[in-house]
């Protein structure tokens, strides 16, 4: 049995990392916000604002572990120098947890943070780790995220070259060496079958040569583990294909525009009409499999007004929005533009309406308000400096 960690040694733990001394206690968010947010989460009301320090890791391309993707601040160790268990028990992952308990999110969660106090709650990410929330004490990750590589085939505009292989060399950053190995492998072996989902990111994944060896170990130890990936849309081959018949794949793909030029400008190196016939497979995958495909897209200055013809692509094919909301580069970033300008954005935007007649179409419509109040909210504040 467990020892429980006495009063005075947490807060002595907490104190040498997170905060100073003289300065500690919890800082609960809001409970107004709290009880705001709790209304739209869809297994409904809970105690803590968010599961993921309970459920997941995330590893990174540099080795570096991460509860959470978002939280660059709290670590919880480096691959090869700890092990996953090393990583998964550490002070880092006992601290951050012991925070989110109290709903804390001054512990290096300032980006869900800002989304909960501007009241923009639809797509967060602790919303999908809800289901998971009947344990503080996890033996094991449910869920662990996967950023190992960045090999990539195009150079987005609004990516660096920490994401595409491509940008890495337009950027002129030295290329480093990925330090997962069969090591790696072996230890995953330990953890697949406690795994509910795997979520894979880039560069483009099916580029990504490890991942397929990941994914034939969850094929073969636990196959009905849900493979989140997410892909640019541009190739589509047979090992794609028989990967994915084989694996039980929940899929999104990236679509920062529905106009060819705007699309091809954005995404250089794509081609528009082979993203959209590959993005028709893709959906159809998913519905055979009782999945509901994603799209992507990262919201900036030079694509906002095609969000309402991705809303509708997304309507009409039973797709689900998610919108990504760009920091940098500042010089594509919506949310530092003046005011005119915001102003210009949310008088077109807030015209457009759309249907409600699904759940998935309810989803959508509430994504695309919860853009344009965002746009309001800055329009307000750049009003006011």
């Amino acid at each position: 049995m467990q020892k429980k960690m006495k009063p005075g040694r947490l807060k002595q733990l907490i104190n040498s990392v997170l905060y100073k001394p003289a300065d500690y206690r919890f800082d609960p968010m809001d409970k107004k916000i709290i009880a705001e947010y709790n209304k739209v989460r869809p297994s409904g009301k809970k105690k803590c604002l968010c599961y993921v320090p309970y459920t997941n890791m995330s590893f990174t391309a540099d080795g570096t572990v991460l509860s959470c993707n978002y939280n660059q601040s709290v670590i919880l160790g480096k691959y090869p120098a700890q092990t996953i268990h090393e990583m998964w028990n550490s002070d880092g992952a006992g601290k951050l947890r012991e925070c989110i308990r109290h709903n804390d999110l001054n512990c290096g969660c300032q980006y869900c943070k800002n989304f909960l106090e501007s009241g923009k709650f639809s797509a967060m990410k602790p919303q999908v780790y809800d289901r998971y929330s009947g344990s503080y004490t996890l033996k094991s990750p449910k869920v662990m995220e996967f950023i190992l590589d960045n090999t990539c085939n195009l150079e987005c505009v609004q990516c660096s070259g920490i994401f595409s292989s491509l940008k890495n060399r337009t950027d002129h950053l030295s290329a480093s060496s990925m330090p997962y190995d069969d090591s790696f492998l072996q230890q995953l072996e330990n953890y697949i079958p406690y795994l509910e989902e795997a979520k894979f990111y880039g560069g483009e994944p099916f580029l990504i040569d490890i991942y397929y060896k990941i994914w034939e170990k969850i094929i073969e130890i636990k196959p009905g583990i849900l493979i989140f990936t997410i892909t640019n849309g541009t190739i589509l081959n047979d090992r794609i294909r028989q990967i994915l018949s084989k694996g039980n794949f929940d899929l999104a793909v990236s679509v920062d525009a529905v106009t060819k030029n705007k699309f091809e400008e954005i995404r250089k190196g794509a081609h528009f009409e082979t993203v959209m016939s590959n993005l028709e497979f893709f959906n159809d995958y998913c519905l055979s499999h009782h999945q509901v495909l994603s799209v992507s897209t990262t919201l900036m200055r030079n694509n906002w007004e095609e969000v309402p013809g991705i809303v509708d692509l997304c309507n009409k094919s039973g797709a689900r929005t998610f919108f990504s909301y760009l920091t940098t580069p500042v010089d594509l970033a919506i949310y530092n533009l003046e005011y005119a300008a915001l102003k210009n954005i949310y008088d077109t935007l807030s015209k457009y309406d759309f249907p409600e007649n699904t759940a998935i179409q309810k989803y959508n419509k509430s994504c695309y308000d919860d853009f344009v109040n965002q746009i309001h909210k800055w329009m307000v504040k750049a009003n006011s400096v």
